[in-house]
């Protein structure tokens, strides 16, 4: 069953909010090669909820040139990184640089 949560609130200082994220390359096994596109999509989700879960903090998949990344917040220190997804496992490396956010509304 697929369930979706919407937010019906406007956001009155949108213009206002940014955030500072970092970008955490992701190396899983089974993303290497001819790989079946909906276990790797099944791996990441798992993935990006056992880092949210562990951590406590925000967690976000995004793709780069089409590798994936796990955005997290730029004040975060990982404290693992390695995560048993069965039967594979995958290796995290936290980037350095600190990319912002901007939640600035678009066009007129």
């Amino acid at each position: 069953m697929i369930s979706h949560v919407l937010n019906l609130f406007r956001i009155e200082n949108l213009s206002e909010l940014e955030a500072r994220y970092r970008l955490v390359e992701v190396d899983i096994p089974c993303m290497s090669g001819a790989a079946d596109e909906d276990h790797v999509h099944e791996t990441l989700s798992l993935l990006t909820k056992q880092i949210a879960y562990a951590e406590r903090i925000p967690v976000a998949l995004v793709r780069r040139d089409g590798a994936p990344f796990v955005a997290v917040p730029a004040a975060a220190r990982l404290t693992r990184l390695e995560y048993d997804l069965t039967p594979e496992v995958a290796t995290l490396k936290p980037r350095n640089e600190v990319s912002l956010a901007r939640f600035r509304e678009r066009g007129g």
